[in-house]
């Protein structure tokens, strides 16, 4: 995924868990818009 490019290896297990935790309790639009943020956080 784009995401593998900008992860690095120590924050993929953070990225995960986030992410199920979302899985769990977030539509599917919600998930994305901080996927979103969480890419312009690592780019910027």
């Amino acid at each position: 995924t784009v995401f593998d490019d900008i992860i690095s290896e120590g924050d993929e297990e953070l990225l995960e868990k986030m992410t199920n935790d979302l899985n769990n309790n977030h539509t599917q639009k919600k998930r994305k818009l901080i996927l979103i943020f969480l890419k312009i956080q690592m780019v910027s």
